[in-house]
């Protein structure tokens, strides 16, 4: 399938594009990262060892070396933006394998992994070929400035503070043949309810069964079109629940969404969907059932929509949350 993506007027959670690089380490030779910095102070907080041999430097749209990928030793990684000091994804239980097994990487985002094709970007995660708009690349400025006062208003990212998870387990689902992320991730939100708060919410024939009830779902919240924004998802779960005779409480947020990730998991202890959006201003959902808060940052820990778990994502990509 090739996409033509355009600008997302309301998507702030676009990153910047700018050059930036820094020196290349060793296994044994990263003392031109200060200790105070925040990759080390990061790892070490998690009690982490980082594998600077294996490290890869990922490109932004504009083919320029952004963002460090860095493995750990024991399992997971870390994606951190070299432009804007942040820390963009990390795992402390799953590799990378679309990172790991491919070269020239194009990082777009969070979860969001391309290889160039000529003139287009291949999603490597979905194959999808993805050709980048003129609308983007004249808003490049616009996009960045808004991000980093963004940023400015919020502390600095150093050590990991707190950490909480939903009660109960997330189903994992990755069935989703064309695009209908929205309706894949909700149905890890309802059947977390079928199973933990109202056995209704999936029909009996379809509990064990992801890819029918997906397909059952879909018409709900993508339709014949797939492809949602905030509001078709939120509808789509409150139409689908009242078809089952169930009054669902749920609702969404376009704003202060750090603040929604955690109460969501604090105070009610339920899952909640996190929609994402990458320069192309493509939009992904995924599934959020915790949350790592440090200095100011919060991270919502997700299911990919892919089938990988356990992948913390920072909420300033965030452009949506329903629940």
């Amino acid at each position: 399938m090739k996409n033509i993506i355009k600008y997302v007027l309301y998507s702030l959670s676009i990153t910047a594009l700018f050059f930036c690089s820094v020196p290349i380490h060793s296994e044994d030779n990263y003392q031109n990262f200060s200790d105070d910095s925040i990759i080390l102070s990061f790892s070490k907080n998690l009690n982490k060892k980082l594998l600077f041999q294996s490290q890869k430097k990922l490109k932004n749209s504009e083919g320029n070396e952004r963002y460090l990928y860095i493995p750990f030793s024991d399992n997971g990684y870390l994606i951190f933006d070299l432009k804007l000091n942040i820390l963009s994804e990390f795992s402390t239980s799953s590799n990378n394998y679309y990172i790991d097994n491919n070269t020239d990487v194009y990082y777009l985002g969070t979860l969001s992994y391309f290889v160039k094709n000529n003139k287009n970007y291949v999603n490597i995660q979905n194959k999808d070929d993805v050709i980048l708009s003129d609308d983007y690349k004249s808003a490049e400025k616009v996009i960045d400035e808004n991000i980093k006062n963004k940023l400015n208003q919020k502390n600095k990212l150093s050590l990991v503070n707190d950490s909480q998870y939903i009660s109960g387990s997330l189903p994992n689902y990755s069935y989703n043949p064309d695009g209908i992320c929205g309706t894949t991730s909700a149905a890890m939100l309802l059947k977390w309810y079928d199973k933990y708060v109202n056995s209704n919410y999936v029909p009996s024939n379809l509990e064990n069964n992801q890819t029918s009830f997906i397909e059952y779902l879909r018409s709900y919240v993508d339709g014949s079109v797939p492809g949602t924004v905030t509001t078709d998802v939120y509808s789509g779960i409150i139409s689908y629940c009242s078809s089952r005779g169930i009054s669902h409480p749920g609702g969404y947020s376009t704003s202060d969404i750090p603040s929604y990730i955690v109460g969501r998991v604090s105070t009610y202890g339920t899952p909640g969907l996190n929609l994402n959006s990458v320069p192309f201003g493509e939009r992904h959902w995924v599934t959020g059932y915790g949350y790592t808060s440090s200095n100011g940052t919060v991270f919502a820990i997700v299911n990919d929509g892919h089938g990988h778990t356990g992948v913390s994502i920072n909420s300033v990509y965030s452009t949506g949350i329903v629940w």
